[in-house]
């Protein structure tokens, strides 16, 4: 077969994953400019089937659907943003009770700590050889000559904060628009879709639709998968901190919290587990060696176990493919490549599997699909 040929049949499968590979890099590229701007996609797909049924219950003319819809979307901010007030602020009032009582008990506890290790180090010490003490001592000059040019060296280092809090300001900026980015997509996004679809070709826009709808079905395929091992953490949770005799009024509330932050990729677990354990610690102080087993167990059965079977069947890739995907994202592109690869490799695996069957159906098969089976 010759070049031309085998560059014509692959010709749609070549630029599919060529405009894939464009658009990611250009998204990794101003990944911190455009996360505000993903985010409040994310929230747009989240939100819109909550407004569209609040539309619906609103009595009125279909005529005044525009308004309708405002309103619809309106009486969510409201609620959404009351409801984020609500739960920051008995989440700050906790941590912040069960702090002062941390610190209420710390100067017992350092002063306790410091006493037994100077009588710890100085029965050493004293026990020592002179050589060993000399390069004890000269290691302590060091140390204290290090920390001298450390603080010399400040007006550097406060320069580099400031730089980077200069850096930031764009990305505060974004995130200060999403509420009002976010009104719009949802007001006008049918109107945004049906505008992008006019202008492009009828048979491309046929095929961008589907691709979009793939897209959507992935993405809440994902969701769902996060969220349903997210419960799965929790109740293992609750029913762990019940066992360890950490009060009801607080089991219940630490574990939904511990469910929650698991759906975060990667940062998610530590945010979770260091909230239980300063909870528990200033509650339950006998619980905390436990509970932070039980932390430890839960995130390695969930890894082992139930996030590869529950991903695997959401996102219908195997489960040893996530595993890989979740590593080489890790070691490649850090927290980024945890939370996008994934659902990007199962995105592009129902694209491609799409585009197979359009050129099934138009006839063109790729090299290789006529040869006789053994």
């Amino acid at each position: 077969m010759s070049i031309r040929k085998t560059l014509e049949n692959y010709a749609p499968f070549i630029l599919t994953f060529a405009l894939a590979f464009i658009v990611l890099a250009v998204l990794y590229k101003f990944k911190t400019t455009l996360l505000p701007f993903m985010v409040g996609l994310l929230l747009a797909y989240l939100l819109m089937p909550m407004v569209k049924v609040i539309e619906k219950r609103i009595p009125g003319k279909s005529t005044a659907a525009e308004t309708k819809r405002a309103f619809a979307i309106g009486f969510i901010f409201v609620t959404f943003m009351g409801v984020i007030a609500f739960a920051g602020f008995v989440t700050i009032t906790t941590i912040a009770h069960q702090a002062n009582q941390i610190m209420a008990n710390a100067s017992t506890f350092v002063t306790t700590v410091m006493d037994k290790g100077h009588q710890l180090t100085s029965a050493i010490y004293d026990r020592a050889p002179a050589n060993i003490k000399s390069q004890v001592d000269g290691l302590f000059k060091s140390l204290g000559d290090s920390l001298t040019g450390s603080l010399t060296g400040g007006t550097s280092a406060g320069n580099s904060f400031a730089k980077t809090i200069t850096g930031s300001f764009g990305t505060i900026a974004g995130f200060a628009a999403v509420p009002l980015f976010l009104f719009y997509i949802l007001k006008d996004s049918e109107k945004i879709q049906e505008n992008i679809y006019r202008e492009l070709p009828p048979q491309a826009s046929k095929h961008a639709k589907a691709v979009v709808g793939i897209i959507e079905c992935v993405m809440g395929r994902y969701i769902r998968a996060q969220i349903v091992i997210g419960s799965i953490v929790g109740i293992v949770s609750f029913a762990g901190f019940l066992v360890f005799k950490v009060p009801f009024a607080y089991a219940l509330p630490l574990s939904f919290a511990n469910g929650f932050f698991d759906m975060i990729p990667t940062i998610g677990p530590f945010i979770g587990g260091g909230l239980v354990g300063v909870i528990v610690l200033a509650l339950v102080p006998k619980a905390i060696v436990p509970v932070l087993i039980l932390m430890v167990v839960i995130q390695i059965l969930k890894n082992i176990f139930i996030v590869p079977k529950v991903a695997s069947d959401c996102l219908r890739l195997h489960a040893s493919v996530i595993i890989f995907l979740l590593v080489i994202g890790g070691v490649f592109w850090g927290v980024w490549g945890v939370v996008l690869l994934v659902p990007i490799v199962a995105t592009l695996v129902d694209v491609f599997s799409y585009v197979r069957s359009v050129n099934a159906k138009s006839g063109t098969k790729p090299p290789g699909a006529a040869l006789p089976a053994d």
